[in-house]
């Protein structure tokens, strides 16, 4: 089981995104009182999501069986 939302992002955090019916990894760039605006390093586009729509980047292990941060 992946473990739970964070609370908050930092500038310059990786995090994954929702969008599109799936998770992408991007750069937290920007932050508003209700948004994060993040980049998509491989396209160079930017845009701003909701905590909601964001979670904390981890790989998963598969030899040892958990997630750790990157």
């Amino acid at each position: 089981m992946r473990p739970a939302m964070a609370a908050a992002f930092h500038l310059s955090e990786v995090v994954d995104a929702y969008d599109r019916d799936g998770w992408w990894i991007r750069k937290v760039i920007g932050i508003t009182e209700s948004k994060y605006t993040v980049h998509f390093k491989g396209t160079g586009e930017k845009f701003a999501y909701p905590l909601d729509l964001l979670r904390v980047h981890q790989e998963w292990d598969w030899k040892n069986g958990v997630w750790y941060f990157c």
